[in-house]
């Protein structure tokens, strides 16, 4: 497994990144409910989402995670814990046997929103 050591420095993360978000940090848990709608909407351009958030149910836990992700982007400490993290996520997506073009257009989602 990758360090995040060696990952900040492939994706040129700084200290004063970090110092950055948690200056801003404020706006993860202003826009969380705005985001996550937002969110939900770009996905109905998958036609199969359906698939994957089946129900209500799965629907609306999904939503209170996503949420969450999407404050802890500004609120985390950076180190291997939070990297593990991620790995935990990539897993679970890769276990439903989410397409990998999936999450790479939904991150390109978040940073247009933000």
């Amino acid at each position: 497994m990758e360090t995040i050591e060696g990952l900040k420095v492939h994706y040129n993360w700084t200290q004063e990144d970090e110092e950055n978000l948690r200056r801003v940090s404020w706006i993860g848990e202003k826009y969380k409910e705005e985001f996550v709608e937002e969110f939900y909407r770009y996905l109905e351009n998958f036609p199969d989402a359906g698939k994957y958030l089946s129900s209500k149910e799965v629907r609306d836990r999904h939503k209170e995670k996503i949420k969450s992700w999407f404050v802890s982007l500004f609120t985390s400490k950076y180190d291997a814990q939070y990297l593990k993290g991620l790995y935990g996520l990539g897993e679970d997506h890769l276990k439903i046997g989410l397409p990998l073009h999936y999450v790479q257009a939904l991150i390109s989602f978040v940073r247009g929103y933000l």
